[in-house]
């Protein structure tokens, strides 16, 4: 599935549910729109481009900021893509931003990501099956199960 989206060219879904294909592109189009303050307070899209295909993904996600630095998780295929190397686009509260993404391959790096992102970001718990503990620390084993199941944390810094 291919479609349009503004300052950017035709891009790729490559959710697995037809439900989850259709809300992302309602999410594409109105952060891509004036209306993006609706949405653009807890959600950004990231476009980033495959490895070996070169086909251009647009993938909306939670995120939080730390600093300039903005964190996402994912359980998404598309995450393999990611890399120091490629710089990605971030379309961030309605600008266009060019980003270095720097995935947490360490469980402690990981863990830090989580306890940042998670607190603001109910919805993204939920989905993860991770709940915060009285101390606002995310819960370790549920932390645990969530990257086995393939749930990867990762941060965004400006491109220099």
């Amino acid at each position: 599935m291919s479609e349009t989206v503004s300052g950017g060219g035709a891009i790729r879904d490559n959710s697995r549910d037809r439900s989850q294909r259709t809300f992302n592109r309602l999410v594409r189009w109105v952060l891509a729109s004036p209306l993006h303050r609706m949405m653009s307070g807890k959600l950004i899209i990231i476009e980033v481009t495959g490895r070996r295909t070169g086909t251009r993904y647009s993938v909306p996600t939670a995120y939080a900021q730390r600093g300039e630095q903005v964190l996402a998780a994912s359980a998404g295929t598309w995450v393999r893509n990611l890399s120091s190397e490629r710089p990605v686009v971030l379309l961030h509260r309605g600008r266009r931003r060019p980003m270095v993404p720097e995935v947490a391959t360490d469980a402690e790096q990981a863990l830090q990501l989580a306890a940042d992102l998670l607190p603001g970001n109910p919805i993204l718990q939920r989905n993860m099956g991770v709940t915060l503990g009285a101390d606002g620390q995310p819960d370790r084993a549920q932390f645990q199960a969530a990257r086995d199941r393939g749930w990867v944390y990762f941060a965004f810094d400006p491109q220099a």
